[in-house]
Formats: structure tokens, sequence, C-alpha cells
């Protein structure tokens, strides 16, 4: 079962927290008590993905992309352009590695050049993926999410797309999103210049 929440805490000195689940029955405190003291910690799940990990990734291309020479892709996930990232297990004692980066926040800039515009598309690599994306150039950010359509989008395909917008060559992009639990890697950006073939996906090629 998957739980997760959000505890917001500030202290003077460093603390140490644990997580503990206790029976519905331990309804007293010295059932907690009890059960408290009979507790094992759980072992880590089959993803081995249990530890602490960065809680942000920054990306951004280092030369800008031309618009008009040709289309670029952003790969997500993938463990290969987008390496996965190390942690530690305290409760093992071991290092681990977050296969996906699941649940870390990414903040992607894209610097363009030239001039036209071009368009922004999801695609899914491997499998259904449904999550929450927020693109903007200059302004007013705009919230994209991803949900599934005609029973779940990505699945058992590499072509569904979604149309993440219209954007101008010569600003820079941002993307800004965490990687959603619970769904499959990985995924990438395609951006295609409106005069472009859509359907010309660069399998090779990124920004």
């Amino acid at each position: 079962m998957l739980v997760s929440g959000i505890l917001e805490v500030n202290t003077k000195k460093p603390v140490t927290f644990g997580i503990a689940v206790l029976p519905a029955d331990a309804n007293t405190e010295e059932a907690e008590e009890k059960a408290l003291k009979d507790l094992e910690v759980l072992p880590a799940d089959f993803h081995n993905r249990r530890g602490v990990f960065p809680m942000a990734i920054e990306k951004e291309n280092e030369a800008p992309w031309d618009v008009a020479e040709r289309p670029g892709s952003i790969v997500i996930g993938d463990g290969k352009i987008d390496f996965y990232y190390p942690g530690y297990d305290e409760l093992d004692k071991v290092n681990r590695s977050n296969a996906g980066n699941f649940g870390m926040e990414y903040d992607i800039t894209v610097h363009t050049k030239g001039t036209g515009q071009y368009r922004l598309l999801f695609n899914p690599l491997g499998g259904i993926y449904e999550g929450t994306f927020t693109v903007w150039e200059k302004v007013i950010p705009s919230v994209y999410n991803i949900e599934g359509h005609n029973g779940y989008f990505g699945n058992k395909t590499i072509y569904d797309v979604w149309n993440m917008g219209v954007w101008n060559a010569g600003n820079d992009l941002h993307i800004h999103f965490t990687v959603a639990g619970a769904t499959y890697l990985p995924f990438r950006f395609l951006l295609i210049p409106v005069n472009g073939d859509q359907k010309a996906f660069p399998a090779e090629d990124k920004v």
C-alpha cells in the first residue's frame, strides 16, 4: 500500500524522525508502547528505491537550441541520458539508487535561438504515464495535466503524444514537474518546429 504525506517542522537542533504503523486495536497508551516495542523495521520493497535522495534536479542546455536547425528531445528517467541519483537508506544502512528519480522535482531550462515557433509535445516511452507539468516562457505558467484517455495514455505504444503548447524561438522555455509515482518511465519532451513534421520524432537528437 502506498502511503504519502507532508509534515513541515522547524527545529533549533537536529532531530531524527521515524514513522510507525501500529495495529488498529492499539488504542491505549499501554497498547501503543507495547506495539512500538515489538515493531520490526520493514524491509525495502522489490523496487529497492528506499533512501534519502536529492530533492530537486536542475537541467539546462549549454548551447542554445536553434529552432530552425533540427527537432529536439529531452529524455527523462532512462538511466543513461538522465542518470539515476544515488541516496542512502538509513534503515538498512546501505547505498541505493533511485531508479527513475521518482518523487524528485525537475526544473528544466531550454535556451533557444532563432525565429519562429515550435511545439512542445509529451511522449511516454515506457508505458502508462500520468502527471502534471508546469511550462512557461516569460509570464504566467501553463499547467498541463497528463491524464489517461481512450484507456491509458502511453499504454503499449510509444506514439502517444500530448500537445503542451506552441512556444517562441529566442526565449528560454521552463518546464517544472515532479516524477510521478506508480507510473512508468522513461518519457521525453519533443520540440518540433511548427513547420516541421510532427511524426519525425527524433530518436537520438537531444537539446
